[in-house]
């Protein structure tokens, strides 16, 4: 009964955050892409217009469709992270979290240790999400100092410990009120794995995650 409802309420959440997402991208497209397609239009029409301005008229364009190009890469990040695509888990982690310590101005202690055979068919990008989502935790609410970081894996599966100095909160109260914490598990559990979290307060937060290989999943047991 517990699990159902706890089911039922990350469904809702998982709403209305798809809700708020189309809504933030529909602004990003019509605020921020439409007003600058609409300025390219005028200049280049004006270009058409006035020869003698021609060559400041384009270039003002080409500045424009810059920006509209970086705006284009920053709405698909939010769909899915190309660091994934381009570089692959190991090396997009690396630049991820070394990019969020620099931006949040924390102490990285980092570790990564992945070989891709050990990695369920699939699994990347739930491990990348769930370190994105422990970091943006770290952000939103620990008030940390420092922030450390091991990925590994072996033949038995991938083991992830994100652990922060900042300021925890009581372990013992309910968690399902927290999407980022719940969608977390939802990912393990979706891929037989283990999750859990360790937090005490004034004494940081622990966030730990095991991903099985098909090895582990096949021998008995393991879990």
């Amino acid at each position: 009964k517990k699990s159902r409802g706890q089911l039922k309420l990350l469904s809702n959440h998982l709403l209305e955050a798809q809700e708020k997402e189309r809504q933030s991208l529909s602004r990003d497209l019509h605020d921020e892409l439409g007003q600058i397609a609409t300025v390219v239009t005028i200049n280049l029409k004006q270009a058409q217009l006035h020869p003698e301005r021609r060559d400041s008229l384009l270039q003002k364009a080409l500045d424009d469709v810059e920006q509209m190009l970086a705006g284009m890469r920053k709405i698909s990040t939010k769909l899915r992270t190309s660091l994934l695509d381009d570089l692959g888990l190991k090396d997009a982690l690396l630049e991820h979290c070394e990019a969020f310590a620099h931006q949040a101005k924390l102490k990285l202690n980092l570790t990564v240790n992945l070989k891709d055979s050990h990695i369920l068919p699939g699994a990347d990008i739930h491990i990348f999400r769930i370190v994105q989502e422990s970091l943006n935790n770290v952000l939103r609410h620990a008030v940390a100092f420092s922030v450390t970081i091991h990925v590994e894996s072996t033949e038995m599966g991938v083991s992830i410990k994100v652990s922060d100095d900042g300021a925890g909160f009581d372990a013992n109260k309910s968690q399902v009120g927290s999407l980022g914490i719940e969608g977390m598990r939802e990912r393990v559990d979706l891929l037989g794995g283990q999750f859990e979290i360790h937090s005490e307060l004034g004494k940081g937060t622990t966030v730990e995650a095991w991903i099985p290989t098909e090895r582990a999943k096949q021998e008995e047991g393991v879990f």
